[in-house]
């Protein structure tokens, strides 16, 4: 039975050392396994050396240290990078500033600024404010591209001669008719918008501003006076 035993061994071996064949080794009192997907090493500090004997190769490997992994020289017994904080090295002031990025890869509103149009023939008085419907249209247009317009703010001062009219200071756009932005009330003082709606924009299309009473005074001659109306746009590269 031993002698059978002892057969079957050595014939094993044999075909191990032919084949190169093994699914699974471990050692180190179980501190490493290797198998046939992967290797695995559970101690303090493990590590894969990798020595160059080479002329000018280097002694250098993959360490893991507190919960990260590290290049690590061992000839020096220093580490050479932290793998895990090495994105540090690319952002602005870094050693290795990363260059030639497109817009999508940056973190969003990473380059943001401002763009304002002061509507130039916005003050107007004396407009009747005893009846609905439009009452003042600017001659002045301009093209807003859409490409990277995260917001569009229309801002305005205006005066009421009578507390009972509503005034709508809008934003159209020229090609629809659509309001793109608009602020309303009996009167405003560096009124802002804050219904912007990209659909209604028509890209790189031209817009102009427009003043409407939708509630008329019930005064007769009632009026109002438009102070300024001017435009921001909010431009964010991300």
């Amino acid at each position: 039975m031993m002698d059978e035993l002892r057969r079957i061994i050595r014939e094993e071996v044999k075909r191990i050392l032919q084949e190169g064949e093994l699914e699974f080794i471990k050692g180190g009192k179980h501190t490493w396994y290797l198998k046939n997907d992967g290797l695995h090493i559970s101690a303090a500090n493990p590590h894969i050396r990798l020595e160059g004997t080479e002329t000018g190769g280097a002694d250098k490997g993959i360490r893991e240290d507190a919960g990260t992994l590290k290049i690590y020289d061992f000839s020096a017994a220093s580490d050479v990078m932290d793998l895990e904080a090495h994105a540090s090295r690319h952002v602005e002031g870094g050693a290795d500033p990363i260059s030639g990025l497109t817009a999508s890869q940056l973190a969003a509103n990473t380059i943001l600024f401002k763009i304002p149009v002061l509507i130039p023939d916005s003050p107007q008085t004396g407009l009747a404010a005893d009846s609905t419907g439009t009452k003042w249209t600017s001659n002045f247009k301009f093209r807003i591209p859409k490409q990277n317009v995260k917001d569009v703010v229309i801002r305005a001062t205006w005066t009421a001669s009578h507390t009972d009219s509503t005034t709508e200071i809008a934003l159209i756009d020229d090609a629809t008719g659509n309001t793109v932005c608009s602020v309303s009330g009996n009167t405003g003082t560096d009124a802002e918008s804050t219904n912007y709606t990209e659909a209604n924009l028509t890209d790189d299309g031209l817009v102009y501003a427009r003043a409407s009473i939708t509630t008329a005074s019930a005064t007769a001659g009632a009026t109002f006076d438009i102070t300024y109306v001017a435009v921001e746009i909010k431009v964010a590269v991300s």
